[in-house]
Parts: structure tokens; sequence; C-alpha cells
């Protein structure tokens, strides 16, 4: 239990003002968002914020991305995540939510932004995931909530 509030606030701190991406990286219109959820069809959309956070990034055309935890990996020493472009609604359920193309591998720093909202536990595989994270640190911007 002591170890969840170091793990949820280390990884994803940014100081204001920096940019952690390089300096000459800047946003396009269209951000290319990852999100690292639960699985689609188990979250309960209503009061959800990753559901939330998703449908204002489609609502502003936004290129949203999802994964789990176990879809994250390192090729070569590089972050990657096993992704599905992900079509978002706003519905009632997550079958009307989402649409997802096929997985594809890709690096995390073709990223603007990766956000991992996973539900507890804090366990092994979630420390991994977090691991993997710190490795893309300083190539896109992290951004980790324990919900």
């Amino acid at each position: 239990m002591g170890v969840a509030p170091s793990v949820c606030s280390g990884v994803g701190e940014i100081p204001a003002g920096a940019n952690p991406a390089g300096a000459n990286r800047r946003y396009s219109d269209a951000v290319r968002l990852l999100f690292i959820i639960d699985p689609l069809e188990k979250l309960g959309l209503a009061g959800d914020t990753s559901y939330a956070l998703m449908v204002e990034a489609s609502r502003r055309d936004h290129e949203i991305w999802t994964c789990q935890i176990e879809h994250l990996g390192l090729e070569h020493d590089d972050p990657v995540a096993a992704a599905q472009l992900t079509l978002v609604r706003e519905a009632d359920t997550p079958t009307e939510a989402f649409s997802v193309e096929s997985r594809v591998p890709i690096p995390l720093d073709a990223f603007d932004m990766v956000l991992m909202r996973k539900d507890p536990p804090v366990d092994v595989n979630y420390l991994h995931a977090t691991w993997i994270l710190e490795q893309a640190r300083g190539r896109t911007r992290i951004q980790v909530a324990c919900r």
C-alpha cells in the first residue's frame, strides 16, 4: 500500500513549462493519444474519466489509440505498444461507444501523449508497465493516473 503513491506520482510528473519530448516537438492540430486502460468492454462508461477524456479528444478530432498494460514492451530498448486505433462515440455501452482496428506495434515516441489510467491493483504488471513508460520519458509526454 505504501508503494502506490510514489509509483503514481513518479512517472507522470512533468514540470510546468517543460517540453520533455524536446524543444523541436510541437503538437499538430490532430494530437495522437495512447490510452493504456482496462479492456474497453469492461469500462463502466457513466462517470468514467478515461472515457470522458477519449470522448473530448474525439470531439477535437484527435487520434485515439488504446491498449492494456500487457500490450507494452521493449523492442531493442525502445518502448512500444501493440495498440489499436479506436473510434470513440458518446454512448451508453462499450459496444456502442468504441470501434477498434487491428493491433499494430507502435513506438511510444510516435504518440504526442501517453496516458496510463489503470484501475487497481498496483501489482507487478503495473510496476512493469511503469518501468517501460520510464524508458519513454523525454521522448513523449507520459501521464500516469491511479484510480
